[in-house]
């Protein structure tokens, strides 16, 4: 649907991970393999849980040490 410069250069953007399945469901037009594209989708997701699963337990380890629970 793009040209060739801009279809290379959306495939970078997290926004397209988001949108491009819904799309591709729409028309049947797949910029990438969509067996590619949902491994990479689950890969991110897994990333995304275990950095978000990191930062919580080390914010709320740091909120135990402080005595700091809540902002008031």
């Amino acid at each position: 649907m793009f040209k060739a410069e801009i279809a290379n250069v959306i495939i970078y953007s997290p926004f397209f991970y988001v949108v491009g399945p819904v799309v591709a469901a729409a028309t049947g037009y797949y910029i990438m393999d969509k067996y590619f594209l949902l491994i990479l989708a689950s890969i991110m997701v897994l990333i995304a849980f275990l950095i978000s699963n990191y930062l919580e337990k080390l914010l709320i380890k740091k909120a135990l040490k402080e005595g700091k629970m809540s902002l008031f």
